[in-house]
């Protein structure tokens, strides 16, 4: 399942890959992808995250790896890298909203799935 926004101007893709035991999430975009955080979570809670020296992409990271574990009932591995050149705070904000509004929508459409 793929979930693209455009976001400040510029897109951020979320994609969400069901595996033989557990999902694999990708969540790219800005002005500059790349791979900025990993974060691996068990259904149990407990969270491992690895974090390129500075960036910030595990604020996004572990809260979708803990988000999708705990309502999935599954291991999880998120891979982040989202960029927007000298992002404002105000900026980073509605990036970070949108990263929830994508988020919901995910999780509520992958539940919805699994129930049918």
């Amino acid at each position: 399942m793929t979930l693209e926004r455009t976001v400040l101007g510029f897109p951020i893709s979320a994609e969400v890959t069901k595996l033989d035991e557990g999902w694999d999430v990708s969540i790219f975009g800005g002005c500059r992808t790349h791979v900025g955080a990993v974060t691996l979570a068990s259904p149990d809670g407990a969270l491992q995250t690895l974090e390129r020296p500075g960036h910030k992409d595990s604020f996004i990271s572990a809260r979708w790896a803990e988000e999708f574990a705990g309502r999935l009932n599954a291991p999880i591995c998120v891979r982040c890298g989202i960029h927007y050149d000298n992002a404002t705070k105000e900026q980073l904000a509605v990036i970070t909203a949108r990263c929830e509004d994508m988020l919901r929508e995910l999780t509520t459409a992958l539940e919805r799935e699994r129930k049918e």
